[in-house]
């Protein structure tokens, strides 16, 4: 019997980020005093985003104006007793915005960063569960599935939590194996946005910033699925959400993003 358990199928991933930090030390990134640089701003960060980016953020979504194309997807599956929402992880926060209040689950690392976006998601009705995919994986993908099996829609990002940028694991791909329920992507794209110097470039739409977002069908993975099969799957979902990328940013009239 072939073991279909996620952490199979990461050796490419792997090797994929040890190539990035090799990069990092050849370029002196990892130097001491550039270190404690990027700790010291991001704790500063932390406090600032802490303290004013709930209202920030609520304001600021609502001058957004959003195009959801193909929505009934994923609103069928909601209705029918959840699934998988999966989006790229620097577009978190319009994702916020377009299902808040839904009560939707999502998994948030246990790191500081995550402790902010813990705060972030509770705020905007969504369940945050803390872990992560990488670190205790099935443990955090088991209490995932126990929340699909009561009818919650989980929303996961492929190529979170450390990347590399818009790759994707097999953890999304087991949860709709074990549970049943079917992943339905959300691809979107935006014609002005402030982005962040993170690994997934995390995506702030700009005030009035036009957003599209386009929903994929519904997709069901067979419960007999080897980790080959699952693999196959994740890279199939990858190229959903880069194809429907493009197509929405065609919609907005400006070449894909990068």
């Amino acid at each position: 019997m072939v073991d279909s358990r996620p952490d199979r199928g990461r050796d490419r991933l792997t090797r994929e980020r040890r190539a990035i930090a090799e990069a990092r030390e050849k370029a002196g990134r990892n130097v001491w005093w550039r270190r404690e640089f990027r700790i010291a701003r991001r704790r500063l960060g932390s406090v600032l985003v802490w303290l004013l980016a709930p209202g920030i953020l609520r304001v600021l979504g609502r001058t957004w104006r959003i195009e959801a194309i193909d929505v009934e997807h994923l609103d069928e599956a909601v209705e029918q007793g959840g699934c998988v929402a999966t989006l790229w992880h620097g577009q978190l926060l319009p994702g916020l915005a377009l299902q808040r209040g839904k009560g939707f689950v999502s998994l948030v690392s246990s790191s500081d960063d995550g402790s902010l976006l813990a705060m972030i998601l509770r705020r905007s009705g969504f369940l945050a569960l803390r872990g992560s995919t990488s670190r205790r994986g099935m443990r955090a993908l088991r209490t995932l599935a126990e929340e699909l099996r009561q009818g919650r829609t989980v929303v996961l990002t492929p190529d979170g939590p450390r990347g590399p940028r818009r790759s994707a694991t097999i953890g999304f791909v087991w949860l709709a194996k074990m549970t049943g329920r079917p992943i339905v992507t959300g691809a979107i794209a935006y014609d002005r946005v402030w982005r962040a110097k993170s690994w997934d470039r995390f995506a702030i739409p700009k005030p009035f910033a036009k957003i599209v977002v386009i929903y994929g069908e519904q997709r069901f993975v067979s419960p007999d699925a080897d980790a080959e099969a699952l693999d196959a799957v994740a890279q199939e979902i990858r190229e959903e959400l880069l194809c429907n990328e493009d197509l929405a940013y065609a919609r907005l009239g400006i070449p894909p993003d990068a």
